[in-house]
């Protein structure tokens, strides 16, 4: 062989094995999480005694009673599980929320909630659900309680 081909052969088993090398310690990126990622959870069953509880109970422990005399009515349930919910309630063009826990002696707020641009905004008490999975059900026409998601 002569010195020109073996200059041009080591060059190439240099530039060869640093490639191998290099190629080797690249690392490689996975791509971010979904900011919100789709969670598939089963339905939660809507017990009848929280829709009762509410046609009963909602205009005592609304924390401000509905506006001009009339009553609220709840829209929509958003059960997070068996012993807390969102209830989302109405009187006219007057929307707010409640966020409601299970205790031994009946119903707790936790929080409650008034619109805001294009959220709830927490009026007063805590929301430690805040992202969590909903099963929602809404009111239909017929006033019957359907799930929706």
């Amino acid at each position: 062989m002569n010195r020109r081909n073996l200059i041009l052969l080591s060059i190439i088993l240099i530039v060869g094995g640093l490639s191998v090398y290099f190629l080797g310690r690249i690392k490689i990126v996975q791509s971010p999480p979904k900011l919100f990622p789709k969670q598939k959870t089963p339905a939660i069953s809507l017990v009848p005694e929280i829709p009762l509880y509410l046609e009963k109970h909602l205009n005592e422990i609304a924390p401000e009673k509905a506006p001009s005399g009339q009553e609220w009515k709840a829209q929509e349930i958003d059960l997070i599980d068996d012993s807390h919910f969102y209830v989302t309630y109405t009187s006219d063009k007057v929307n707010r929320r409640l966020l409601l826990e299970k205790r031994q002696s009946g119903w707790e707020i936790l929080g409650y909630f008034k619109p805001g641009k294009d959220i709830w905004l927490l009026a007063s008490g805590k929301d430690p659900y805040f992202s969590a999975p909903l099963t929602i059900y809404k009111k239909n026409s017929e006033g019957q309680w359907q799930l929706v998601r």
